[in-house]
């Protein structure tokens, strides 16, 4: 093996390692959250947090800034659409994952911190049911079965459409250019 085939190869390894690590650290921070929220339903007071909750809550809010800034350019860049395109939509399609779990974790926030902003099941019941609105949420399904209710909540959502929208123009970008490449 060449050595510039070799250093490829360790650049994958060490890129799929790194969104490993940060997918990680999404679904600890939010159960570090999910944790805080059920020990202290209503206090929400970043004065009395500890470091871990505070890193908890600023792990999403990184991961999205450099899920849609940097790795974004990423995807649109010529040569990797042609050498690679399964792996770009693989990676776009973890990146889908990735914004699912942070938004998961700003709705548990914007529950924490308002209150009352979903119409969602008690503190005891929150397992699962903000990791499911959040996938309802990007996909666009919209059950209805989860709202918000207050203004917090309204912003978060259209901002997370927003982003589901861009991420599947994305992926449909990938799909239509292995199949287009196929031909």
């Amino acid at each position: 093996m060449d050595v510039k085939k070799q250093s490829h190869e360790t650049l994958r390894l060490a890129t799929d390692l790194y969104m490993f690590a940060w997918t990680i650290g999404l679904l600890w921070s939010y159960f570090t959250i999910l944790r805080e929220f059920t020990l202290q339903p209503s206090r929400f007071d970043v004065h009395i947090m500890s470091g871990e909750t505070i890193l908890a809550l600023a792990i999403p809010v990184i991961r999205m800034y450099e899920v849609f800034s940097s790795n974004a350019s990423l995807h649109f860049k010529a040569v990797y659409k042609r050498r690679e395109p399964m792996r770009a939509l693989v990676n776009v399609l973890w990146h889908y994952g990735e914004v699912v779990i942070a938004f998961a974790s700003f709705f548990l926030i914007a529950i924490w911190s308002t209150g009352e902003s979903f119409r969602m099941p008690p503190p005891g019941e929150l397992f699962l049911q903000p990791l499911y609105f959040s996938f309802v949420t990007i996909t666009t399904l919209g059950y209805g079965d989860y709202s918000p209710e207050q203004p917090i909540g309204q912003c978060l959502v259209v901002f997370e459409v927003f982003l589901g929208m861009v991420l599947l123009v994305v992926v449909l970008q990938k799909v239509l250019g292995i199949v287009g490449n196929e031909k």
